[in-house]
């Protein structure tokens, strides 16, 4: 409800997706952040998405290998 036309809604702990579900219900993208993989399997399960495929995709550098999390913010790993 508060979100602005166009904005993006970050949820850092996702849970089951239900944020997200309404954001999508909404019209509005969401961000989400999630440790727990049976938690995003969920997540992939109420959103229709192949979460593994998804994870895979967007977790890769220009070079093609996969990152570490230290990475991420400004490590080594």
């Amino acid at each position: 409800m508060i979100t602005p036309s166009g904005g993006l809604v970050l949820d850092p702990f996702a849970g089951t997706g239900s944020t997200a579900a309404a954001a999508c219900a909404c019209g509005v993208q969401s961000l989400l952040i999630e440790a727990d993989e049976n938690h995003v399997r969920d997540i992939g399960v109420r959103l229709g998405i192949d979460v593994v495929e998804l994870i895979k995709t967007r977790v890769q550098s220009a070079a093609g290998r996969r990152l570490d999390q230290a990475e991420l913010f400004g490590g080594t790993p």
